[in-house]
């Protein structure tokens, strides 16, 4: 299984060479604008990157050698870096013109963005998502609120990641609504009755 550490970087490496279909590109440059640090690092990957391919002809490289030179490289970037472009994301949000949210279970719900293969979805206070896995990759940005799984929680401008390795169950603690910015390279693949029921209806 692919450490979700590795993964994350793999992503904002297909992010920077322009592989990433365009409403996944948007979520990570909305991630990159929230959070600078995290466009910090994709920077310190850029140059170890380019000093490792420099460097193969000469002697082969060691399993963690890449991430040791971009902690290297991250530690030389400078902090103020410009901000990635992206859609006006909290335009799109309230544009009634965006189309009405969707239910797709009792306290969640998911609005599409016109023109972008991307979709904001709100989880309400207190619910939980099914169990699920992902049948291809999975990028969702929390922008208000957070949310929790079996892996961790995850709060304003964290990106959070799944390929088809991946399985959880999302989770919105009470207090506050938890809405992200989504986009899927894959159908959800659900476990269990009520994820089977969910999906059958998406």
């Amino acid at each position: 299984m692919t450490h979700a550490a590795d993964l994350y970087d793999a992503v904002l490496m297909d992010y920077a060479v322009g592989a990433l279909p365009r409403g996944a590109s948007v979520v990570v440059a909305a991630h990159l604008a929230i959070r600078p640090r995290a466009a910090r690092w994709l920077h310190a990957l850029e140059a170890a990157g380019a000093e490792a391919f420099e460097d193969e002809a000469i002697a082969p490289m060691e399993a963690d050698a890449a991430h040791v030179m971009a902690r290297a490289a991250f530690a030389q970037i400078p902090t103020a870096l410009p901000e990635p472009e992206l859609p006006d994301l909290g335009a799109a949000l309230v544009d009634p013109a965006g189309g009405p949210w969707r239910t797709v279970l009792p306290g969640m719900r998911e609005r599409a963005i016109p023109g972008l293969d991307a979709t904001f979805i709100q989880l309400k206070a207190g619910r939980t998502v099914p169990r699920h896995g992902h049948e291809g990759l999975e990028l969702t940005l929390v922008l208000h609120g957070m949310f929790e799984d079996d892996h961790g929680a995850y709060h304003r401008g964290d990106l959070v990641v799944a390929d088809e390795n991946v399985e959880h169950r999302p989770r919105v603690p009470k207090g506050i609504d938890c809405i992200c910015l989504s986009a899927s390279l894959g159908r959800p693949r659900p476990s269990g009755l009520i994820g089977r029921l969910w999906s059958a209806f998406n």
